[in-house]
């Protein structure tokens, strides 16, 4: 009896949490690392969001032909204006909150 009422538990706090997050597609358009706040153009609308301080920052790479997780080193002030980005976000009272941002290409440096 325990068991089945610590799953149905586990299954209810997972819904919560799926239902609470959202993930979007986005371009960056301007990255404010002192205030951790991130401003994103979602279906041609500016908007701006706070970042988490422990928010996952990450592009995909492929090692022996799977994707794998690359960690960002330097975290939001890392990324770069006007790169494409998956974010992903959950609702704190009524703020929405980036909790993970997946690069989906960093812009070229151009040459001199």
């Amino acid at each position: 009896m325990a068991r089945r009422f610590l799953l149905t538990f586990v299954g209810f706090i997972l819904l919560v949490g799926l239902a609470l997050a959202g993930e979007f597609s986005a371009t960056i358009k301007k990255i404010d690392a002192e205030k951790n706040s991130i401003v994103l153009t979602v279906d041609g609308e500016d908007k701006t969001f706070d970042v988490s301080k422990d928010a996952d920052i990450y592009s995909m790479k492929k090692v022996k032909k799977k994707d794998e997780r690359q960690p960002i080193s330097g975290g939001l002030s890392a990324l770069k204006e006007n790169t494409d980005a998956t974010i992903t976000t959950i609702k704190k009272g009524d703020k929405e909150i980036v909790v993970g941002i997946k690069v989906e290409g960093m812009p070229k440096k151009k040459k001199k």
